[in-house]
């Protein structure tokens, strides 16, 4: 399940409050995007606005996509779920406001990259990781998610968690500018509230969106485009993630 509610005069708090670590299934995503319309109706930019989005669970931020439910499903049925999944993501990362990740726990796979969406991520220092178990999996990513990855991330990063399959703490990934602030597990989901404040005034922009659209224009012309390439190319039986 995925809830948002207005936690501050111009932050609102989009969160992961399903169980068994917030999985990204058909649920979720309904969740995310029903939310994410409703803030469109009701967010008013003309005093500034910023988007934080948090879990209820301390342990798992979220685990990445539900593997177990997609592996079930025919072949057209899975890539019709990525596909939706691609258009979530694009739609956080454009957000036409300023957006932070308050990571408490795991975030591995489609979780991280859900947290890469956010402008910036404050993540907790605690027994929290963020990985990607593709190379132990024996899956490789699909054009859209390496394109995020990409964008987002030092490309000596990337490698280690692509390739090597490492586990990176708050402190780590602080070193590789991956995420901007770290806190204590109790402390994570207040600094990115104070961090989403001070950042709100920015949400008046107009450009904001489209500011960010070109900064990671790979990620987002990749994931914008992935129904349309699909449809154009033939599609792979093999299961990619």
């Amino acid at each position: 399940m995925a809830t948002v509610s207005k936690a501050a005069d111009c932050v609102w708090v989009l969160r992961l409050d399903g169980s068994r670590g917030n999985p990204i299934g058909p649920k979720l995503l309904e969740d995310l995007n029903s939310s994410l319309d409703c803030l469109d109706k009701e967010l008013d930019t003309s005093d500034g606005a910023a988007l934080v989005i948090a879990a209820k669970s301390d342990d798992v931020f979220c685990s990445g996509l539900d593997i177990k439910w997609l592996m079930k499903q025919q072949v057209e049925q899975q890539l019709e779920f990525l596909d939706a999944v691609y258009a979530t993501l694009h739609r956080l990362l454009v957000y036409p406001v300023p957006v932070v990740a308050a990571i408490r726990g795991h975030a591995i796979a489609g979780g991280w990259l859900l947290a890469l969406c956010a402008d910036y991520r404050v993540m907790d220092t605690g027994d929290g990781r963020a990985w990607m178990p593709e190379v132990d999996m024996g899956f490789p990513l699909t054009a859209p998610f390496m394109g995020l990855l990409k964008d987002k991330l030092d490309p000596r990063l990337a490698a280690r968690m692509l390739l090597e399959g490492s586990r990176f703490s708050a402190g780590e990934l602080a070193e590789f500018r991956a995420v901007d602030a770290t806190a204590a597990p109790e402390d994570v989901e207040r600094e990115a509230m104070a961090l989403a404040t001070r950042l709100a005034p920015k949400g008046t922009s107009p450009a904001f969106g489209q500011l960010k659209a070109d900064l990671f224009a790979h990620a987002v012309a990749a994931l914008a485009s992935a129904t349309d390439v699909q449809q154009d190319e033939p599609r792979a039986t093999g299961a990619r993630l």
